[in-house]
C-alpha cells in the first residue's frame, strides 16, 4: 500500500484554482509534473499498486485532461468538507 502524501504543487499549478468550474482549456503542464499534480489532488488517500499503476497511466495523458481531472478531484474533496454536507452525511 502506499499513501499519496502531499506533493508541492508545480509552479504551472499554483496558478490554477481547483475552486471552481474550469471554463476553458487549462495551462500546459510538463509531463514530469501531471503525476504530482494528480498525487497532490490524492494527498491523504491510501493507494494500492493497482491504483499507482492507474495515476502512472493517467499522467500520461495530454495536460489539459490531466490538470482538469486533478481540479475535480480537488473540488469533490472539498465538497466532502463542507460543513453542511458534513451535517447532511450525519443527519
Amino acid at each position: 500500500m502506499f499513501r499519496a502524501g502531499p506533493v508541492p504543487p508545480p509552479a504551472a499549478l499554483a496558478a490554477l484554482s481547483p475552486d471552481g468550474p474550469i471554463e476553458h482549456e487549462p495551462p500546459l503542464i510538463a509531463l514530469g509534473d501531471r503525476g504530482p499534480a494528480l498525487h497532490r489532488a490524492l494527498a491523504g488517500v491510501t493507494l494500492g499498486a493497482f491504483d499507482e499503476r492507474i495515476v502512472t497511466w493517467l499522467a500520461s495523458w495530454d495536460s489539459p485532461t490531466v490538470v482538469t481531472l486533478a481540479s475535480l478531484i480537488h473540488r469533490a474533496r472539498a465538497t466532502e468538507r463542507t460543513p453542511a454536507r458534513a451535517a447532511a452525511r450525519s443527519a
